[in-house]
């Protein structure tokens, strides 16, 4: 069973950091997410909605229970992931029985502001510089306020150099299209793997969609709208490997 329990906030030199504790089989880990260039005025969700979104594909890949009793998510949210994400699951592989149990507190939209958008939002899209990021960047080059860039997945956390120079590379095309661009950090990848769970080392396969969501859901009161690039449907070109780019499992 994974317990989920609530973030906090603290404010080192490089951001603002959400850091919430996850407890696999009782033993705790922590998984954060670094926020470089977001204002601090800015309300951020550290309810254990972002964590539900991060572990849902891979509680119901390996069959386990996401718990929480300190904590709520939105009766939406519930329905969308026990509902929706698994008749989903369902479509893409038949060959056997999908199910996602949230034994967690449910709570109506009615009473809280939490998932009800601001009356002004903005528009964001998840951007790593490749063909699927610029096509949806160009499809949406009009309502789009910022780029996403995510740091501790196709760039290793270590790899701090580099990141570096991608993210200069990354602000000169949000420059040139008048955008702003937002870089995070996180360790999620690293903790995940650390849990052992038994999925495929290649992180594309179940992880990299539920993190983009996770990562903005956490800037709920900046970002009412997101867009996530995809690959080609995995009806479109059998012949390609869709497991490239975005792939279609999210």
């Amino acid at each position: 069973m994974l317990t989920l329990h609530p973030g906090t906030i603290s404010y080192p030199p490089e951001g603002i950091k959400v850091e919430w504790t996850v407890e696999w089989n009782e033993e705790p880990f922590s998984i954060y997410w670094l926020y470089h260039n977001v204002p601090n005025t800015i309300k951020l969700d550290t309810t254990i909605t972002p964590m539900v979104m991060l572990f849902s594909n891979i509680a119901i890949l390996n069959g386990f229970t996401i718990s929480a009793n300190t904590s709520s998510i939105s009766t939406t949210l519930y329905n969308h992931l026990t509902r929706d994400l698994v008749n989903s699951w369902e479509k893409w592989f038949p060959e056997r029985e999908w199910l996602l149990i949230l034994d967690v507190p449910v709570h109506d939209e009615e009473i809280t502001l939490m998932d009800q958008l601001p009356q002004s939002y903005s528009v964001a899209s998840s951007f790593s510089g490749g063909v699927d990021s610029f096509y949806t960047l160009f499809q949406h080059l009009d309502e789009i306020d910022y780029l996403i860039f995510i740091h501790g997945y196709d760039i290793n956390l270590k790899h701090s150099p580099f990141f570096s120079l991608v993210q200069t590379r990354l602000t000169e095309v949000a420059t040139r299209y008048n955008i702003k661009l937002l870089s995070i950090s996180t360790n999620s990848k690293e903790v995940v793997l650390n849990m052992g769970f038994p999925i495929s080392p290649d992180w594309l396969c179940h992880l990299h969609g539920p993190v983009a969501f996770s990562g903005v859901r956490v800037l709920h009161q900046l970002i009412g709208k997101f867009y996530y690039p995809s690959s080609n449907e995995s009806n479109t070109f059998k012949d390609l490997n869709l497991q490239r780019g975005s792939g279609y499992a999210f």
